[in-house]
C-alpha cells in the first residue's frame, strides 16, 4: 500500500510538474519571454526536450536551429543596410548636381551682357545660385579632368567645345563663357563680373582653339587667341585680347618674347596649323633675314682674314727690301774696315718708307646683327 501511493504521489508530482512547465511556458510565449527550451524532469538522461510549440526533439538540436535562423535574418539586414547606403552613395551626388543647375535656370536663367544695381533682387538670386555652385563643385570634384565635367558646364550654359580638358576650373557667369576645341584650361579662374561703381557688370570671355591657361585669370570682355598661352598667376584685364600663339605672363600679363624652335638659318618652314597668311609670310621674312645676317657674317670673317693676309705679305716685303739695301751699301764700301766704320749708312731708313709698315695688325670689328 506505501508503495501504490509512493508511485501515485510520484505521478501525481510529475504530472503537476509539467502542468507548471507548460503553464509557465504558454505564460512566457504569450509575455513575448519564451526563448529558452523547457526540459522534463521525468527524463533523468535528458534525451528529450520540450520545444516552444511543445514538441519533444533531441537535446540541442533547437537551439542551434534557433541560433542559425537569427544569424541568417542579422546577414540579410546587414546585406540590405549596405544596398541602402551605397544606393545613397551613387544618388546623392547626381541628386545634388541635378538640384544646383535646376536652381541656377529656374532663379536666374540665363546671364547677358549688362549692368545689374548692385542692391537688386538680381544680385540676391544670383547669390544664392552661386552659394549652391560650390557646393556642386565639391560634388563634382571626382568629375575633374573627363569629358563629364565639360557636359556638367554645358548644362550650366558654357560654350564648351570639343576635346577640352579641364581640371579644377572656376567658371562663374556660365552662359558668357566661349571654350574652343582643343583647348587645355588648369586651375584657371574664368571671372565674367566685376563690381565697379556699385555695378555688377557682366561681360564674355572667349578661350581660343588650342588655348593654353594654366592657373591664369582672365577678366570680362578678355580674349585669349587661337594658340596663345597664359603662365601661371598671370591676368588679362579687362578688353584685353592676347594674340594668336603668343605667351603672355605678369600681372597684368604681358607679351614675352619666345625664342624660336625653328632651325637658325632654314628657309624652309614646317606649316603650322591655324596660321594665317599673313603671320606666314612675316615668318618666312624673318626666316630670310636670318639668312642674310649669316651670309653677312662669313663676308666679314673673309675680309678680316684677307686684312690679315695683306699685314704678312707687305711685312715679308719690306724685310726683304731691308736685306737688299743692306747687301748693296756692303758691296759699295769694299773693305771689312769700311763695313766696321761706316754701319751708320746701313742702319738708315730706306727712303722708300716701306718699314713704316713694321705697325700693329688692323683691328677688324665684326657685328653680328641678332633678330
Amino acid at each position: 500500500f506505501s508503495s501504490s501511493s509512493r508511485r501515485r504521489r510520484r505521478s501525481s508530482s510529475s504530472s503537476s510538474s509539467k502542468a507548471s512547465y507548460l503553464e509557465r511556458w504558454s505564460k512566457g510565449a504569450k509575455a513575448g519571454f519564451a526563448k529558452e527550451w523547457v526540459q522534463d524532469n521525468n527524463d533523468s538522461d535528458g534525451s528529450n526536450n520540450v520545444t516552444k510549440t511543445g514538441k519533444r526533439t533531441k537535446k540541442g538540436m533547437g537551439t542551434k536551429k534557433g541560433e542559425r535562423g537569427e544569424d541568417k535574418k542579422m546577414v540579410k539586414l546587414e546585406l540590405a543596410s549596405f544596398l541602402i547606403r551605397l544606393l545613397l552613395l551613387l544618388t546623392f551626388t547626381p541628386a545634388v548636381i541635378a538640384l544646383c543647375i535646376a536652381s541656377k535656370w529656374l532663379l536666374v536663367c540665363r546671364y547677358t551682357r549688362g549692368h545689374k544695381p548692385m542692391y537688386s533682387s538680381f544680385i540676391w538670386r544670383m547669390e544664392l545660385v552661386y552659394e549652391l555652385e560650390l557646393l556642386m563643385r565639391r560634388a563634382a570634384r571626382i568629375f575633374d579632368g573627363t569629358p563629364l565635367i565639360n557636359v556638367l558646364h554645358r548644362a550650366y550654359g558654357a560654350n564648351i567645345g570639343k576635346n577640352v580638358y579641364q581640371w579644377e576650373v572656376n567658371h562663374f557667369e556660365y552662359d558668357l563663357v566661349t571654350v574652343k576645341d582643343d583647348a587645355i584650361l588648369a586651375g584657371a579662374i574664368v571671372q565674367t563680373h566685376l563690381y565697379e561703381d556699385r555695378m555688377f557688370k557682366m561681360g564674355p570671355v572667349e578661350i581660343g582653339t588650342g588655348a593654353l591657361v594654366v592657373r591664369g585669370f582672365t577678366l570680362y570682355d578678355s580674349v585669349v587667341g587661337p594658340g596663345a598661352s597664359l603662365a601661371s598667376r598671370s591676368l588679362v584685364m579687362r578688353g584685353e585680347r592676347v594674340s594668336a600663339h603668343q605667351r603672355h605672363f605678369g600681372l597684368p600679363s604681358g607679351a614675352a618674347s619666345v625664342p624660336s624652335v625653328r632651325p637658325e638659318f632654314s628657309v624652309e618652314l614646317s606649316p603650322r596649323p591655324n596660321l594665317s597668311h599673313e603671320s606666314r609670310e612675316v615668318a618666312i621674312k624673318e626666316a630670310e633675314l636670318q639668312q642674310l645676317v649669316k651670309k653677312a657674317t662669313e663676308m666679314q670673317r673673309e675680309l678680316s682674314r684677307a686684312q690679315v693676309r695683306l699685314f704678312d705679305a707687305r711685312n715679308i716685303r719690306a724685310s726683304r727690301h731691308t736685306a737688299t739695301s743692306r747687301e748693296r751699301q756692303g758691296n759699295a764700301t769694299g773693305h771689312w774696315w769700311n763695313r766696321l766704320f761706316c754701319s751708320h749708312h746701313v742702319t738708315g731708313t730706306p727712303d722708300n718708307g716701306v718699314t713704316n709698315l713694321e705697325a700693329q695688325p688692323p683691328q677688324v670689328e665684326i657685328n653680328v646683327v641678332t633678330v
